[in-house]
């Protein structure tokens, strides 16, 4: 029970850290992934020997793919978490938690599209509903790899 519980508190913190993420207005969400880009880049030094305006293609490409990185990971988490909550928290059998846990994330993710159309300079992105999905289906797959190769440990001694 307690472990259903503590997989509860995650899976809806983890949605709760979605919700205020997409709750920003595009331009403190563009500010905020800016700034630990710049943060990273700086720590690294990659930009040291480049011109200005190289840096400046370089840096916009880099702040896209951090923004997806970031889109695939926290549903990566996501899935993680769904999976653990259905196969470990509900004690689902593998196929009915390897089936149900995307249908969760997918549907989240579009419900998390719907409303960033609903946020100043925000849209909702297609795109970003297959990266959501694609690091939820990756989570879901090595959470339960893992959890069967554990289970088959345990079971074997």
């Amino acid at each position: 029970m307690v472990k259903r519980i503590v997989l509860w508190v995650l899976v809806i913190s983890c949605m709760s850290t979605i919700f205020i993420f997409s709750h920003q207005s595009a331009e403190v969400s563009h500010d905020l992934s800016n700034t630990l880009l710049y943060k990273i880049l700086d720590t690294v030094g990659v930009f040291n020997d480049m011109q200005k305006s190289a840096r400046i293609e370089a840096a916009e490409f880099l702040h896209f793919l951090l923004r997806k990185l970031a889109h695939f990971s926290i549903y990566a988490f996501l899935g993680m978490l769904v999976y653990l909550l259905m196969r470990s928290g509900y004690e689902i059998k593998n196929a009915l938690s390897l089936t149900f846990a995307p249908v969760v994330c997918v549907v989240y993710a579009i419900s998390d599209e719907v409303h960033q159309l609903y946020i100043p300079g925000r849209s909702g992105e297609v795109r970003d509903v297959l990266i959501d999905t694609a690091g939820a289906a990756v989570g879901i797959l090595i959470t339960a790899t893992v959890y069967i190769l554990l289970q088959r440990r345990r079971k074997n001694g």
